[in-house]
């Protein structure tokens, strides 16, 4: 019997049960529970978003997400957690550097917080375990009955913006890394340093879709492609249907 070494055994595939599911259910589970944890509070969100969350993390369909992008994000959500607690008037429940925080206005700021957090890690595990060609696919068929809609289009740029999301945040990190080679970190001013990564970044990413449509429009590229074949099974209508029941029911909380 061969032995297989830890270098040569395959990797796992990442998010393995969600890739099965069809990608237009995918689109309608995540539009929905978006739209679900509007009117949320805060006890309810955490009820709503923790089982799908720790179900795609133990899937794998959230891994790659500890690098500086998501950190990134985290201050994002720090910043509007601050803004929101801070813009809520309110009987003042704990003083920080001398600004007065509510008890409301915290309540608020983690709700405002978590719904951005459950919206943008739902992203992520479609991206991570759905192919641009399914998105595309998926989308088109949604839009194909609407008339005077091009769902050709719509669905390929959809399709490159899922492909392009985890190319900018590598490219992001490849820019940090040679910038902090070259010590632009020992600069004392932080905006000027986001500002020329920002720069950067930017530049960049418009370098690559440039090139991207050259090379579509050499390879004479079209709009109407043969269409991705695709099948609903009892399985997708069963998550579908679990998914759509866990929002109704949730709202009642």
């Amino acid at each position: 019997m061969a032995i297989v070494s830890g270098a040569e055994r395959p990797a796992p595939r990442v998010g393995t049960r969600l890739r099965l599911l069809d990608p237009r259910v995918k689109l309608v589970l995540l539009a929905g529970w978006s739209i679900a944890v509007i009117p949320l509070g805060l006890r309810a969100l955490f009820l709503f978003g923790l089982p799908g969350i720790v179900l795609g993390w133990r899937d794998g369909a959230l891994r790659g997400l500890e690098g500086r992008p998501s950190l990134a994000f985290g201050v994002l959500l720090l910043l509007v957690f601050s803004a929101r607690a801070l813009s809520i008037e309110g009987e003042t429940y704990v003083r920080l550097f001398g600004f007065p925080l509510s008890r409301e206005g915290l309540i608020s700021g983690a709700e405002v917080a978590l719904r951005l957090l459950f919206v943008f890690l739902l992203g992520a595990m479609l991206v991570a375990t759905t192919p641009a060609a399914e998105v595309k696919a998926a989308v088109e068929w949604f839009l194909r009955p609407l008339p005077g809609v091009p769902a050709a289009r719509i669905g390929t740029l959809l399709g490159l913006m899922v492909r392009f999301v985890p190319l900018v945040f590598a490219e992001v990190t490849a820019l940090r890394e040679a910038q902090a080679a070259r010590g632009v970190e020992r600069r004392r001013n932080p905006v000027r340093r986001i500002f020329f990564l920002a720069v950067c970044a930017l530049r960049r990413t418009v370098l690559r879709a440039e090139r991207l449509a050259l090379a579509m429009e050499a390879r004479c590229y079209c709009d109407e492609r043969t269409p991705r074949p695709m099948r609903v099974c009892r399985q997708d209508r069963r998550v579908l249907a679990a998914g759509l029941v866990w929002a109704a029911v949730v709202q009642v909380f």
